[in-house]
């Protein structure tokens, strides 16, 4: 007999949503450690807003790089997570990614609503429509870091 899957319920969601949230923003951390360590020249600076919000800036040679703003919530719901490249005000909407929370067969994961479209191709490792959170971080991750390589 199949196994019938039930769908996963809010408090489900949202526990899967917060944790997605807390693995990016670890990664983010760790990431920006890793990297000025191994890249002469390169600083950083990590702030944690709040609970669900943090800053990420790069600096090379002193002289400010790329920054983002990532937070739960966003435009068209609080239930997914939002990116946004360059210097913003906070309390601004405006965003290139929201990750939305979805389920597929009884599994909760998270779907790029912008399909990567703002950053281009390079993602066919990940399905950018049913990620893990682990896969969610190393994807905003990497649109981070893209335009590093072109600022060397």
């Amino acid at each position: 007999m199949p196994t019938i899957r039930r769908e996963p319920s809010d408090v489900e969601k949202r526990k899967f949503l917060r944790a997605a949230f807390g693995t990016i923003r670890t990664y983010f951390e760790l990431a920006l450690h890793q990297i000025s360590d191994s890249h002469q020249g390169l600083e950083f600076d990590f702030q944690p807003v709040t609970a669900v919000e943090f800053t990420a800036e790069t600096f090379l040679q002193g002289k400010s790089a790329m920054a983002c703003r990532v937070w739960q919530g966003g435009m068209m719901a609080e239930t997914g997570i939002s990116y946004a490249e360059g210097r913003h005000t906070f309390g601004s909407n405006s965003c290139n990614e929201i990750l939305s929370v979805t389920t597929d067969n009884g599994e909760v994961a998270l779907s790029s609503m912008m399909g990567g479209l703002s950053f281009g191709r390079g993602f066919d490792d990940i399905d950018l429509k049913h990620m893990s959170g682990e896969q969610a971080a190393d994807y905003l991750w990497r649109r981070f870091v893209s335009s590093l390589k072109y600022q060397r």
